[in-house]
């Protein structure tokens, strides 16, 4: 016996999105471990650490790499001396430092809020 399910059309919005969301992130983490090749390895070093993160979008200048490190803000390990960097690890953290584009759209909503509210006032 199957049940019915009653929803709005916003919470099945709702539901959806986030069922599409999580599938398409499952699917894109899938294709960029397909895509790496099998000869390099996980662990990388410093520059190599700095030029994966260029090569998929994030670039981080060296000195930016030596302050996230020091204040522990980004994955890595030690070995003797030398910061190592793990490819699966790192790229994550840089997917997740990303910050979505429509802050512009935030500021313009604020601000319309705030001349409305001071148009009110008067």
């Amino acid at each position: 016996m199957s049940e019915v399910i009653v929803m709005t059309p916003d919470q099945l919005r709702g539901t959806l999105e986030g069922a599409v969301l999580g599938a398409l992130e499952k699917f894109q983490a899938s294709q960029k471990e397909a895509a790496r090749p099998e000869n390099q390895p996980e662990a990388m070093n410093l520059p190599a650490a700095i030029r994966f993160l260029a090569e998929n979008g994030y670039p981080t200048s060296r000195s930016k790499f030596y302050q996230l490190t020091s204040t522990g803000k980004i994955p890595h390990r030690k070995y003797g001396s030398r910061l190592v960097f793990n490819r699966t690890e790192l790229l994550r953290w840089a997917e997740s430092q990303a910050k979505e584009c429509n802050t512009g759209q935030r500021e313009a909503v604020a601000l319309i809020a705030r001349s409305a509210r001071n148009h009110q006032n008067r």
